[in-house]
């Protein structure tokens, strides 16, 4: 097997990799090549593994001031291939002489990610945290189940509160227009400055980008929710990560917080998902580190009210590629908690 690390890709290069993401059972959005740039400005390595022309396995890889980082990658054929791309990469980074390499895994905890880190581990220490960051959670819906055995899972308020949002004649409608959108943005941003919470994500600059790449790779919609007089409340946007379509991002108007926006919308993308058939529904992000007074405490109970149930992603995996390496990695974290109060 041959592997390649590439700052930049060609044309040709770009399609495989696509038509290998698509073709996956499971490709998280961040590895998608096209979205991270949406978001972020950041140096991008793409890593893949071929053999006899045919990809065995790709990532992105973030580089930044000698920390590497994988978020839910690589997207691999099998365990082994994910084995051989790790290898790799850890050579590679280890003769650019980077102080440590930060791995998300895509796969679920279970059988496949005990032997990924079984083999890995005889070539190189693996360190993990105990934390929010390292220790991924979600929550998920199995769309197997008939809509009666969904709906019976539902809390018995969320139940009430999307019948009260039919009842009082509120929809829920694709986004089309770049006026729907930009509303959207609008009080993605409003919600934010009303909770206090530091984030620009989604914003009136890129949410055509988001839009227009989400229609034109297939990976997803933006549903709006709307009342009686067609005035946009909130809204939510979905990635299609293989068998599972992914609640990515929402918002509801602050000015309208009586009204159960979301819950309407969620409930709808549930019955879409399923009808589109897709295997699951990903709330995404359970904080299971969250105090009761934290944000992301209702944030959890709202997303548990759908039923569901709990999974947990494989830990993130911290290698040292340098003696402390590991602690190198700490400290330039809690360097950046320090400048971001």
């Amino acid at each position: 097997m041959q592997s390649y690390f590439k700052y930049s890709l060609t044309d040709s290069e770009q399609a495989a990799i696509t038509e290998f993401c698509n073709s996956s059972d499971y490709c998280a959005i961040e590895q998608y090549p096209g979205w991270f740039p949406l978001f972020f400005d950041a140096r991008l390595c793409c890593y893949y593994l071929q053999e006899d022309q045919d990809l065995m396995a790709f990532c992105q890889i973030i580089e930044s001031h000698g920390f590497a980082t994988i978020e839910f990658g690589p997207v691999s054929r099998n365990a082994n291939t994910t084995i051989s791309a790790i290898r790799d990469i850890v050579r590679y980074y280890k003769s650019k002489r980077y102080l440590h390499l930060g791995i998300q895994l895509s796969q679920k905890a279970g059988y496949d990610t005990d032997y990924i880190e079984y083999q890995l581990n005889k070539s190189f220490k693996i360190q993990y945290r105990f934390d929010n960051q390292s220790t991924k959670s979600s929550l998920e819906i199995d769309l197997g189940q008939s809509m009666e055995e969904i709906l019976r899972d539902f809390r018995k308020g969320h139940k009430s509160d999307i019948k009260k949002a039919q009842r009082l004649g509120m929809i829920v409608e694709k986004a089309v227009s770049h006026d729907d959108l930009k509303i959207f943005a609008g009080i993605y941003q409003k919600m934010c400055a009303a909770r206090k919470i530091q984030e620009d994500e989604i914003n009136g600059r890129n949410i055509f980008k988001i839009s227009d790449f989400l229609s034109s790779q297939g990976k997803g919609y933006i549903l709006l929710v709307k009342n009686a007089e067609q005035h946009i409340l909130g809204g939510i946007i979905l990635v299609n990560q293989g068998n599972t379509l992914r609640y990515f991002k929402g918002a509801s108007d602050p000015g309208y917080r009586d009204l159960p926006v979301l819950h309407l919308a969620l409930y709808e993308a549930i019955i879409k998902a399923k009808l589109d058939g897709f295997r699951y529904f990903d709330f995404w992000g359970i904080n299971h580190f969250a105090g009761e007074k934290d944000q992301s405490a209702a944030i959890n109970h709202f997303k548990k009210g759908f039923g569901g149930y709990f999974t947990f992603f494989a830990k993130r995996m911290h290698i040292a590629l340098v003696p402390f390496g590991f602690e190198l990695f700490r400290m330039s974290i809690r360097a950046r908690n320090l400048l971001n109060r």
